[in-house]
């Protein structure tokens, strides 16, 4: 018996696990989060820049949608996509002043995979532009002896049990479908 199913597991020393993860690839390497997690996207622009009339679209450049807008010295919620309310924001609203416009999407959808730009316009002038890349991937052998260590001192705790009273983000069954138990 796998013990995914049944009442109790097998008492492993890890677990090999295939679970969704977003990579984003920027210059500043190769941050990831989970679904259902957060992810910033990085944005700056040089102070001098910085004036009343400045506007910053942020955009899914595969799709044209508008992610973000900022624009005579506030960010226009109204004016962005649907999908978008109440998940993308600034990531330091402090640091617009020091020309810091990076973007964080929360709470991630596999649709939130794609490439993103953010473009600064300075009196109608284009002048600045930063492309980032949220990239759906695997995170192929990701160990899990803690759990298991967990689940060797109460073996009568399912692994379906225990996954069901996390916060998890993801479909459980889906989620066991790809596990691999080792001994």
């Amino acid at each position: 018996e796998s013990g995914l199913e049944g009442p109790s597991l097998p008492t492993p020393n890890h677990c090999v696990c295939s679970f969704l993860e977003f990579k984003v690839k920027n210059s500043s390497g190769h941050p990831t989060a989970a679904l259902g997690g957060s992810v910033g996207l990085l944005c700056r622009v040089d102070k001098s820049l910085l004036q009343e009339s400045l506007k910053v679209e942020w955009r899914r450049a595969d799709l044209e949608t508008l992610v973000h807008l900022y624009q005579d010295g506030q960010s226009r919620p109204k004016k962005q996509h649907k999908d978008y309310h109440h998940r993308a924001h600034f990531l330091k609203k402090k640091k617009i002043k020091d020309g810091n416009f990076s973007l964080r999407l929360e709470k991630l959808r596999a649709e939130d995979a794609g490439k993103y730009t953010c473009k600064v316009y300075s009196d109608q002038d284009f002048v600045h532009s930063a492309d980032t890349e949220v990239i759906l991937g695997k995170l192929e052998r990701y160990i899990l002896p803690k759990l298991f260590m967990f689940l060797s001192v109460f073996p009568e705790v399912s692994l379906r049990k225990l996954l069901n009273t996390l916060p998890l983000t993801f479909d459980v069954t889906e989620a066991l479908s790809q596990v691999n138990v080792l001994n």
